[in-house]
Formats: C-alpha cells, structure tokens, sequence
C-alpha cells in the first residue's frame, strides 16, 4: 500500500515537473529581439487606391506588437471598431519587415515596412489580384 502511494506521489512529482519544464518554454527564436526598436504605437496617415485615384484617412492609430523575436503583429485601426487591417510581419532586421501574403475581406495583400529615423513607421502593401492597387501607412511614434 505505501509502496503504490510513493509510486503515485514519485509519478505525479514527474509529470508537474516535466510540466513546468514545458510551460517555460517560449516561440522565441533565441537570438537577438529584433521587435525592440519598432513595437509601440504610432499616429499617422493611412492611405488606398492606384496611383490615379486614392483616399486617404489621417490621424490613423496602429499598434506594432511583438509575436517572437523576429516578428510583429501590426494592427492599422482605420476606422476604430469598425475597421483595420491587420497583419503578421517577419522582422528582416531591427528596422525592416516583410509582409506575406494575406488576405483583407477579398484582396490578398503583401509587401514590406520600416522604421525610419528611429520614430516613423512606413507600411507598403501591394493588392496583389488588383494591378497597381496598394495600401500604405506612415505614422510617428507616439
């Protein structure tokens, strides 16, 4: 009978520690943070359209926040509550990303930002069914 409880007490020790073990694990890829310099918020102009015809929408809040060491969730709130395009971006380095492709209601979008002057985030997507069609955002650091 004690021999089954310390079997029993030995077997649950076991299991909590290789649960612990577990559960500290992180995504990150161990290497340098390359999010640091760009995660934060920014206040800008958000822009969509051809090179013919365009809107644009100023005093456009987007949120840069870390996923990993070498990527960013970037959420461009358009129309707060309403609207915004959000997106999952692979750091290149501490100040540049690529976007894939994703797909926004019904276009598919990729392309590429940057941090600029350690304060100016610049986002470029490409429509990629819509020739010529692109969205961007340029925005300073609040």
């Amino acid at each position: 009978m004690k021999l089954k409880l310390n079997l029993s007490l030995l077997t649950m020790l076991a299991v909590a520690v290789l649960l612990s073990i577990t559960a500290c694990k992180d995504d990150d890829d161990g290497g340098n943070d390359l999010t640091a310099k760009i995660t934060g918020t920014y206040n800008g102009t958000y822009e969509e359209g051809t090179s013919g015809s365009s809107i644009s929408t100023d005093d456009v809040e987007t949120d840069v926040t870390k996923e990993s060491n070498s990527k960013i969730k970037v959420v461009i709130k358009v129309l707060p509550g309403l609207a915004s395009v959000a997106f999952t971006a692979e750091m290149t380095d501490e100040t540049h990303f690529t976007v894939p492709q994703f797909t926004l209601f019904d276009d598919d979008l990729m392309g590429s930002g940057s941090l600029e002057n350690d304060n100016t985030l610049k986002v470029d997507l490409d429509k990629v069914n819509e020739a010529g069609a692109k969205i961007t955002y340029e925005g300073l650091r609040q």
